[in-house]
């Protein structure tokens, strides 16, 4: 069965929320979806726990670089004798995941599934040139919103990777691209959706069709489970 789009999500919800709000209460999509984005990253952390290997949750783009000397940390600028690459994301990447919010980074024109550039952390960037097996392999860290790359002379990069927000993603259609999560946890995204909205519209949580309480741990597991069994098949 194919995902559903942020669109077909938004209108289940508010189809949820309507029946329990007055005319006068206006329903902001954006905004819903907004809360849509922040209650797909509540899921992150069990996930993470339960060794998920988050397939589906991630998008495909293509970005481009530009020549750079320097790093800024922190309001602190670092400038290196040697140049390297510098990648803008579109936006932040998820959060809670450690390094699996990027599936794979690497120059375009390559297939996705080859090795993509280790990814390394600060330090280890910084004193990359002296890796014994690594001197002159392509590296990257990313610090917020940028990703910076080693050893690599080309200009646009193939970057697959999970973000907080998927419209930030260029070509991403709320009307016609599929929601980046797993098919099995779309119900529950749902739930804890509605559970994160109806305490702003004073309403009760447990009004939702069903009454489950689909954010506890017992339910979350069996999630996991039928999550981790869809990536097998």
């Amino acid at each position: 069965m194919a995902g559903k789009t942020l669109a077909q999500i938004t209108e289940s919800i508010i189809k949820q929320i309507k029946p329990h709000i007055t005319d006068d209460q206006p329903l902001s999509e954006a905004w819903i979806q907004d809360e849509i984005n922040d209650s797909r990253a509540a899921l992150v952390r069990p996930l993470y726990t339960a060794r998920d290997m988050f397939n589906g949750w991630h998008q495909t783009l293509v970005l481009e670089a530009e020549d750079d000397a320097s790093i800024s940390i922190d309001d602190v600028t670092y400038e290196y004798e040697e140049r390297f690459k510098k990648i803008a994301l579109p936006g932040l990447l998820m959060d809670g995941m450690e390094w699996k919010n990027i599936q794979y980074l690497g120059s375009l024109g390559y297939a996705a599934s080859s090795v993509g550039f280790q990814r390394v952390n600060i330090k280890e960037f910084v004193a990359y040139s002296n890796h014994r097996f690594g001197s002159d392999n392509p590296c990257y860290f990313i610090d917020g919103e940028n990703i910076y790359i080693k050893n690599s002379v080309q200009y646009y990069y193939l970057l697959t990777a999970c973000f907080h927000d998927p419209r930030v993603v260029s070509g991403y259609n709320v009307e016609t691209s599929i929601y980046p999560i797993p098919q099995a946890l779309h119900r529950r995204l749902e739930m804890i959706t509605f559970q994160h909205i109806a305490p702003k519209l004073n309403l009760p949580i447990d009004i939702i069709s069903n009454h489950l309480d689909e954010s506890r741990v017992g339910n979350m597991q069996e999630a996991i489970k039928q999550s981790l069994n869809q990536e097998s098949e």
